[in-house]
């Protein structure tokens, strides 16, 4: 999963593991839909439908509120002994503005159980290797999706596009690397042979070039 990213799910009875880095950390609210239904009151018609359906895996992209509400939270969790009623209020705000981040989908983007499950493979697929990702036809092929379903699936999942999501965790994965490696190095792990290319495309993400990231690592 990427860093900052959203999601919500609700699939009784399933199990599934979640691959975090090490310098990554995850804030999960767990609620029944007959309570959170009770807390939301009409916001809870955003997720009804897809609840209703008995499965829902979703990506809801990367609302800034709804990540700040997620580390308030943290912050209190990490006292000896956080004071309960602040951690129920914070508990509410992070799931008000996850909610407010959640976009019902429409009939064309909606997907099936069986589908999702196979979204979830492709996507753990898309990342084993972040210097030799598959194609698209590659990912299709081993999942049994065709390539159209498989794009409408991943931005309808995962709130991005096969490559935008490959990019934003190939990208945060040089944000780490950079602060034990240098640039030209950084740039061969992650399957580039043009260090030029890996500085635009790290710029592009995060505003600056790979060398003055470095720079504020270390200095």
């Amino acid at each position: 999963m990427t860093a900052g990213n959203l999601l919500t799910s609700y699939a009784p009875g399933e199990q599934f593991r979640m691959h975090l880095r090490p310098d990554h950390r995850n804030i999960e609210v767990l609620v029944t839909p007959e309570i959170l239904a009770g807390l939301a009151g009409s916001d809870y018609e955003r997720l009804k439908s897809a609840l209703d359906r008995g499965f829902c895996v979703r990506g809801t992209g990367s609302g800034q509120r709804a990540r700040d509400a997620a580390a308030r939270l943290a912050r209190l969790m990490d006292d000896e002994q956080p004071p309960r009623l602040l951690i129920h209020a914070a508990t509410l705000e992070f799931l008000a503005w996850h909610l407010d981040s959640y976009k019902p989908l429409s009939e064309a983007e909606a997907v099936s159980a069986r589908e999702r499950m196979l979204l979830m493979a492709a996507r753990e697929r898309l990342l084993q290797d972040l210097s030799n990702p598959p194609t698209i036809a590659d990912l299709a092929r081993e999942t049994g999706l065709n390539q159209l379903k498989l794009k409408r699936g991943f931005k309808a999942a995962f709130g991005h596009s096969v490559y935008a999501l490959f990019q934003r965790e190939r990208m945060d994965r040089a944000r780490e690397l950079l602060r034990r490696h240098g640039v030209a190095e950084t740039a061969v792990i992650l399957g580039y042979s043009n260090v030029s290319h890996f500085s635009t495309a790290f710029r592009k993400q995060f505003g600056v070039l790979p060398r003055e990231a470095r720079r504020g690592v270390l200095e």
